[in-house]
């Protein structure tokens, strides 16, 4: 915001004391006026997107080539030309996230007249009597019930010893019932939908579990848990950010009526990245912690082992967590 739009009054607005220059020398509040037009607003919105631009291609340049540079540089206190963090973290999982539930849409004007015959298809099938009533079963492991009280019948005849434990009992009887009160066609999309929103969260959550066990394996009397913290988001950036890379070359290929071509470079794009992410872990690692070659790859190796296990864990947590609470 320029000098131009600072009052002439030099009483600080925000806590009463005199304001010397531009800013109070107290609060640090910017001594500018208030209520201001419209073409002040649109003014003020392009000075301050020209200045995030060129720290945000900045900050994008080190994230994608220049591996722990961005965490070395905040670490080492020079912040300033660069987007922080967390405000990195939280606009390109916003954009990540935002083109996953937008760019399914995009297929739908292929697929409309498919639809249209298979719904046709389905009111001929409909329109055929059935032989007999048809009934569900739900199958755990060899054994198979059709309702939840064919369940309870059969936990009252087991012997006390072999009884299914109050933890299994309770995730086959909510699985069933959840089954009995959905219809089967549109369960699976639902539940794909309901996961893909609450995938931000669960990532959100992952994060601290990740810098936890990087602090954990690193010397307590050098490192901080906030360096970790850091470096995780910075290194989730860069997942969420090549992920968002791969969904843009997909939807050109789309504009471009490329279909066919799509799924091949997609697919090749994707295994590339997957294996970038898998190498600037390691070049990252070495150069955040400055350990020989042989201790930076055993821990880089250990740590994705573990991770990849927890991360296995929190996801089914997640998926069961949302297909119970699926409406």
């Amino acid at each position: 915001m320029s000098n131009h739009d600072l009052r002439d009054d030099t009483e600080c607005q925000n806590c009463g004391h005199t304001v010397e220059h531009s800013y109070c020398g107290y609060c640090g509040q910017k001594n500018t006026e208030t209520r201001q037009s419209f073409a002040h607003l649109a003014a003020h919105f392009a000075e301050d997107l020209t200045h995030y631009d060129s720290g945000f291609w900045r900050t994008i340049k080190y994230l994608l080539f220049r591996p722990a540079k961005l965490t070395q540089e905040y670490l080492m206190g020079r912040r300033q030309a660069y987007v922080p963090p967390v405000k990195l973290y939280i606009f390109i999982s916003f954009v990540t996230f935002f083109l996953m539930s937008v760019l399914p849409n995009v297929g739908l004007t292929n697929t409309s007249v498919s639809t249209v015959h298979d719904a046709k298809e389905e009111k001929v099938v409909e329109a055929v009597p059935h032989q007999g009533h048809i009934t569900r079963q739900f199958s755990f492991g060899e054994v198979s019930f059709s309702s939840v009280k064919d369940l309870q019948k059969y936990q009252d005849s087991l012997p006390q010893d072999k009884k299914y434990s109050k933890l299994q009992y309770w995730l086959m009887k909510k699985t069933i019932t959840k089954f009995e009160e959905s219809d089967t066609e549109t369960l699976t999309p639902k539940f794909m939908e309901a996961l893909g929103h609450n995938f931000p969260k669960m990532l959100f959550i992952y994060m601290p579990i990740f810098a936890f066990w990087l602090w954990l394996f690193h010397s307590k009397k050098r490192w901080y848990f906030f360096d970790a913290a850091i470096f995780t988001l910075h290194y989730f950036s860069l997942m969420l950010l090549l992920t968002t890379i791969v969904m843009l070359i997909d939807l050109v290929f789309y504009a471009l009526h490329l279909d066919k071509v799509s799924g091949t470079v997609s697919g090749f794009l994707t295994f590339a990245l997957l294996l970038y992410t898998f190498v600037y872990f390691y070049v990252a690692h070495k150069k955040m912690y400055h350990e020989s070659m042989g201790m930076s790859v055993l821990k880089s190796t250990a740590l994705f082992f573990i991770n990849f296990i927890l991360m296995g864990i929190v996801l089914i947590v997640f998926a069961m967590y949302t297909f119970f609470n699926l409406h």
